[in-house]
């Protein structure tokens, strides 16, 4: 089954692509990395609530094309791996004309335990990595504006063309 979210980024292009290229640590929301893999949190609302899941992520090396960043990224729960699927796809970062910066995400995933399980995915369980997906992307989005804006900020103030003023109270 395919999956796909995009947003706007708000954030220089260029600032944007090199968080992509320095590595996950710069862009993928709640991170943490024991000594055996990278883990994230992955989440959606359901009609009985917040579905929170901790996933497996292995992130490829980011690819370069000038006018797109392309990175492959694969996800597995933690939690309960049977009834939850692999996801492959990759993280697309580019450019629109207009020069809006876009995000997406465009995956697969095979549904596990056969036709029960397609089945199941047919009735409801696409709609939830659907939401799965549509959230990582909205929260990749925000952390990677946050941290380009970030690093834009510092090297301004590093090149001296922008200096902070500290606001005095009276």
């Amino acid at each position: 089954m395919k999956v796909a979210a995009h947003r706007a980024v708000n954030g220089e292009f260029d600032q944007l692509c090199a968080a992509l290229d320095e590595g996950p640590e710069n862009w993928m929301p709640g991170l943490f990395e024991p000594a055996t893999a990278k883990i994230t949190e992955l989440e959606t609302g359901t009609p009985a609530g917040r579905l929170p899941r901790y996933a497996k992520i292995e992130v490829g090396a980011a690819k370069d094309g000038g006018s797109e960043v392309g990175v492959p990224i694969t996800w597995r729960s933690l939690d309960a791996q049977p009834p939850f699927p692999i996801l492959r796809g990759r993280l697309r970062l580019y450019r629109l004309p207009d020069g809006t910066n876009h995000l997406e995400l465009e995956g697969r995933y095979k549904p596990p335990a056969g036709a029960i399980g397609r089945a199941a995915d047919a009735a409801a369980l696409h709609g939830v990595a659907q939401a799965t997906v549509d959230e990582f992307v909205e929260r990749v989005g925000a952390v990677l504006s946050r941290n380009a804006l970030g690093r834009s900020v510092a090297e301004e103030e590093a090149e001296k063309r922008l200096v902070r003023e500290e606001e005095t109270w009276r």
